[in-house]
């Protein structure tokens, strides 16, 4: 029995399924992977999970379908072929938020874990998770003072894990290829776990922020527990979307956290302020407000820069775990991608987008 069968009973999606064949032509890989169709994006299925029981395994896990949307899959395993490590990276569908811990401490019993990445809406589930685990817990800063946790990294050999929060630290390295953030006016749409970690680094980065949520009481909690770790004195203030017009005449970055139902709209463009940047969490078919970019003509900021920023993040912190040089390293980020995704063409370039955020 493969030891990824006790993860699969908690999952909604099948882990033999993969979008894309990332293992194709892997040496001493064998040759397992079916096509259902030809269809271009057709789904790829592997005959058994045993091939991946030697295997460093990882993966990203969300109650919204991961499996459907993300493309960490993609640039996780994109990553493993370009360094020449057998290792995978899952997408796992949990549907009940209840079945979060229980799955934690499944995944942990597994040997050759290595990462977890976590989504929506599992991020504060994550760092309650990280209780009673058998390990030593190492907090970054921005977790200790959030407890909010989209990354799980694993040190096998000093048995500790490390949690991460990368949400703000993404779209951070993304948006500053626009913009400098020090002194600018940000408007954070949402409350959730993403709009927590990225409002974060915004006020440590002497950004001014406001919060505004569906749920007023929900924005207000939120601006409180920044204003609370805000060491740089920016201003952090809240209220909910009925004071959206006003807010955004002000903003000099709007940036969206809400995956459904977000409440602009292109009669929205009126009220930007001239020369705003949008940026927003999600990309793909969930973007919610590139067509509003397009038609105001403003800068816009995707949700996949933000991905490939919360990458590079982890990925830093991973590899001396896995053995291999800095070079090596790079080598591997340069083929992270899918060939449609732009990334900065050295490791040196990559680091000055990230200094000084």
């Amino acid at each position: 029995m493969s030891k990824l069968a006790n993860l699969q009973k908690f999952l909604t999606n099948d882990l033999r399924v993969f979008k894309a064949p990332f293992f194709e032509g892997l040496e001493g890989f064998p040759g397992t992977i079916e096509t259902p169709d030809r269809q271009e994006q057709a789904p790829y299925r592997i005959s058994s999970l045993d091939i991946f029981d030697a295997w460093d395994i990882c993966g990203i896990v969300g109650g919204r379908k991961p499996s459907t949307y993300s493309e960490s899959p993609r640039i996780w395993n994109g990553y493993f072929r370009g360094i020449g490590r057998k290792a995978v990276f899952f997408a796992f569908d949990l549907p009940q938020e209840k079945d979060f811990a229980k799955f934690m401490n499944a995944l942990l019993e597994i040997p050759g874990f290595l990462e977890l990445t976590v989504t929506d809406p599992y991020k504060h589930s994550a760092f309650l998770s990280l209780e009673g685990l058998g390990f030593q817990v190492r907090l970054s800063d921005q977790v200790a003072d959030t407890k909010v946790v989209n990354h799980v990294i694993l040190d096998s050999k000093k048995k500790t894990l490390l949690a991460l929060n990368t949400d703000g630290m993404g779209m951070i390295w993304a948006i500053k290829e626009k913009v400098d953030v020090k002194g600018k006016t940000v408007l954070i749409i949402g409350a959730g776990g993403s709009a927590v970690s990225i409002g974060y680094e915004f006020v440590r980065a002497g950004s001014d922020l406001f919060i505004t949520n569906r749920t007023p009481s929900r924005a207000k909690d939120v601006s409180e527990l920044l204003a609370g770790s805000n060491s740089a004195g920016q201003q952090v203030s809240w209220g909910g979307f009925d004071r959206l017009s006003g807010l955004l005449s002000q903003a000099d970055i709007v940036i969206n956290t809400v995956p459904e139902g977000c409440p602009l709209d292109v009669e929205s463009g009126k009220s930007l302020k001239e020369g705003a940047l949008l940026a927003e969490t999600t990309y793909g078919s969930k973007s919610a407000i590139k067509d509003l970019a397009m038609t105001t003509g403003l800068d816009y900021v995707d949700g996949m820069d933000m991905l490939i920023g919360q990458f590079l993040e982890a990925a830093a912190k991973i590899y001396p775990l896995l053995g291999i040089s800095e070079e090596k390293h790079g080598e591997g980020i340069r083929k992270a991608h899918p060939p449609s995704l732009k990334l900065p063409p050295s490791p040196e370039a990559m680091a000055d987008r990230m200094a000084d955020r």
